[in-house]
């Protein structure tokens, strides 16, 4: 049986085209069963092109929203260049609600340069990596904090492997009109979309739009214009189709993957915050108090912070576990 994503995108193609990346994938009550990518492809005139993904998580969904609401808004007669738009790209998950695959269990923003045999989260990992992302010179990857925690609007990448960030990106990068953007260091082998695209030579961003496994009037206002701010960052639009102007605001650039950034839950039981997301925290302060609900006697245990920063996201679910993340700042770099 076919282990590939069937399907292609007319890239050639002027105007407006719609349809579905199909990859077979049987399943007890269907053998011959496919999963639907679904994508939308818009060209006008000669210009640069952008790949926009969202639903890469199941339960993130100011990307996939903003998308459909700017794709729809859009015109090819619009464009100097072209869009392509897959604002489900893992259907299983997206269909499920859950950060990952129902299907495999597969996380796909941790299965890029995988191997398609691995199972239907690879397979489309793979056919992001070896097909989409070389036609097109920018990737924007749109996130949010998902079902469990909460997170400032703000874009992100990853440094290259000598820790630059060409400038193509950080202006791109600053144009989304966000308060904040945070670089992480993950090395040549990252195995999420962002690494992909970088192996590929592409310029790439991402970004977090909000979190909770919902959307706000504030995010979505803040994913539509990141959206098109790229787009008219890059010349494709040159003018805005839906988006409101925006007063403009510096972007403070931030470091993220060092192990002081992050506090981390070493018990089972219940927290209680001691900041928000958007604090801007020091070194020493108390982050949180832990508290065990069924032994009353018992004082809670009291946590700090090791570094000093921007909180960027905290843990929404109060419950937690040993290893569960329960907040993430944003450092000077």
């Amino acid at each position: 049986m076919f282990a590939g994503v069937m399907g292609t995108i007319d890239y050639d193609r002027q105007g407006s085209q719609t349809g579905h990346l199909e990859l077979p994938h049987s399943v007890d009550r269907s053998p011959y069963y496919r999963i639907r990518i679904p994508y939308w492809r818009m060209r006008g005139g000669q210009g640069p092109s952008v790949l926009l993904l969202g639903g890469n998580h199941g339960d993130e969904y100011d990307g996939p929203m903003a998308i459909l609401r700017v794709m729809q808004a859009l015109e090819p007669a619009m464009l100097n260049g072209s869009v392509t738009a897959l604002p489900a790209l893992n259907p299983p998950a997206v269909t499920a609600h859950a950060r990952c695959s129902p299907l495999d269990g597969g996380n796909l923003n941790r299965s890029f340069d995988g191997h398609p045999a691995q199972g239907p989260t690879a397979q489309i990992a793979a056919h992001v990596e070896q097909v989409l992302i070389p036609d097109h010179d920018v990737i924007f990857d749109l996130h949010s904090g998902g079902t469990s925690m909460a997170h400032v609007p703000c874009a992100l990448t990853q440094l290259l492997p000598d820790d630059s960030l060409p400038d193509r990106t950080r202006d791109l990068l600053a144009a989304m009109g966000l308060p904040y953007c945070f670089l992480v260091s993950s090395g040549r082998d990252s195995p999420t979309s962002i690494g992909a695209a970088l192996r590929a030579g592409k310029t790439t961003i991402s970004g977090e739009f909000g979190g909770g496994g919902a959307t706000t009037p504030a995010t979505m206002q803040a994913t539509v214009n990141a959206i098109e701010n790229v787009l008219i960052g890059l010349g494709i639009l040159t003018q805005r189709a839906i988006s409101t102007p925006q007063r403009a605001r510096n972007c403070e650039f931030l470091r993220f993957n060092h192990e002081d950034l992050f506090v981390f839950a070493e018990a089972t039981g219940w927290y209680e915050p001691l900041a928000d997301i958007g604090d801007r925290v020091q070194a020493g302060q108390p982050a949180l108090r832990f508290w065990n609900l069924l032994d009353p006697t018992q004082q809670p245990r009291e946590a700090a912070f090791a570094a000093t920063g921007v909180v960027l996201a905290r843990r929404l679910h109060s419950h937690v576990a040993p290893g569960d993340c329960l907040f993430a700042l944003g450092g000077p770099l």
